[in-house]
């Protein structure tokens, strides 16, 4: 997925869609995005303008700024299509730990392919060529020892030997 980004301030991408961009919002919703930091260090901070579609941003940077704009808007859904792909696992933790907190009533679907963040979600689709080939909790599904768990496996193990390396 490209995230989208408007040439304009880092608070008018987070706070995109409200009246008045309020930057306590922005910067909470930055924060739970794991890019409060980096936003931090620019010489502008929030105000800092950013080129068409993000352009003097890291990809990982577009994606947590993006992630804060969606939860900056709030809604009853909220839906992370690989929206992590292009931030470290552990990153990836840690802001979903951030969005299953703070998500109260509200519905999260949450697709990767990394699986380690799966083990906190209350229900799992597995899906092959666009079918669900598998559903339940990470346990549940776990100990079926069918599709999920294989691919499970496969991502830890590869996770252990690059970490190894």
């Amino acid at each position: 997925q490209d995230p989208f980004l408007f040439s304009d301030t880092i608070l008018a991408n987070i706070c995109f869609g409200k009246d008045v961009p309020d930057e306590q919002d922005a910067r909470r919703a930055a924060s739970m995005a794991r890019f409060l930091a980096e936003v931090d260090e620019l010489p502008d901070g929030l105000h800092t303008v950013i080129g068409e579609r993000g352009i003097s941003l890291s990809g990982g940077q577009k994606q947590r700024a993006t992630i804060a704009r969606a939860l900056c808007a709030g809604g009853e859904l909220l839906l992370l299509d690989d929206a992590l792909s292009a931030v470290d696992s552990e990153t990836e933790q840690e802001i979903f730990r951030e969005i299953l907190s703070v998500r109260g009533g509200r519905t999260v679907l949450f697709s990767t392919h990394r699986m380690a963040s799966l083990s906190r979600c209350d229900r799992v689709l597995v899906l092959e060529e666009g079918r669900i080939v598998e559903e339940g909790t990470h346990e549940e599904l776990f100990s079926r020892r069918g599709a999920y768990y294989d691919y499970y496996s496969r991502q830890m193990i590869t996770r252990e030997l690059e970490a190894a390396l």
